[in-house]
């Protein structure tokens, strides 16, 4: 794909979106053309982005994993609270999911 392609496809997205990505200042960043990550992310109209302590893995590192699942439940019910279909029992579905998961990979 080209870049205005990609760029394209993320101006359609409608639905509020979350992304959580290693402090792009730490000592662990993942390396990245930052104006290009920059473009794509200002390309998706409704996008929160959260930069969090830790490395490219941080979603799977113990350390840094309690943080990513906290950044991604506390969106969610954010999202949740400004939607009048949304009851708690999906919310807490979804974060008992995303619970499982970070347990698993203690495993």
């Amino acid at each position: 794909y080209t870049e205005e392609q990609v760029l394209s496809l993320l101006r359609s997205i409608r639905a509020p979106a979350l992304t959580v990505e290693a402090d792009p200042e730490g000592p662990h960043a993942w390396p990245r053309a930052a104006k290009l990550w920059e473009a794509r992310k200002e390309a998706v109209p409704n996008v929160r982005s959260e930069a969090l302590p830790g490395g490219h893995h941080l979603h799977l590192d113990s350390d840094t994993a309690p943080a990513v699942a906290e950044a991604i439940a506390v969106f969610l019910k954010e999202q949740a609270a400004q939607r009048a279909d949304w009851t708690d029992i999906e919310l807490r579905t979804c974060l008992l999911s995303s619970s499982m998961v970070l347990r698993q990979q203690d495993v």
